[in-house]
């Protein structure tokens, strides 16, 4: 998985082999990074405020929740109680990192980025 655990200077780090596969989705800019790994899909958000980076990796993955599978917010709200996670990434460097889990088999990275597309 991810990285986790890095919170004073620096993580325990060593060599290895990864290997990335990478699909270019067109028209598509979201405005944080997206993740697809294993049977989940990440948001990352970062702000220098955790508290702030925290609120909006719940506010993106909610109004996901609610454009994908067609809930009202206050509805996708408590079902994403149940099927999100949060994840804190990083809290050493001044921006600080909340992963927001979703199941893929409830959203897929391209439903995500679709519902994310218009998001404003």
């Amino acid at each position: 998985m991810m990285g986790d655990g890095e919170v004073c200077v620096t993580g325990c780090e060593v060599s290895g082999k990864v290997t990335v596969v990478l699909d270019l989705i067109k028209n598509s800019a979201p405005k944080w990074p997206l993740l697809e790994y294993g049977d989940w899909v990440f948001v990352l958000v970062s702000n220098e405020d955790l508290e702030k980076a925290v609120k909006e990796a719940v506010e993106v993955g909610v109004e996901a929740v609610s454009r994908v599978l067609g809930l009202e917010w206050n509805d996708a709200y408590m079902l994403a109680s149940m099927i999100m996670d949060l994840e804190i990434s990083q809290v050493v460097d001044p921006r600080k990192t909340v992963r927001a889990r979703l199941p893929k088999n409830l959203i897929s990275v391209t439903k995500l980025l679709e519902a994310l597309k218009t998001r404003g």
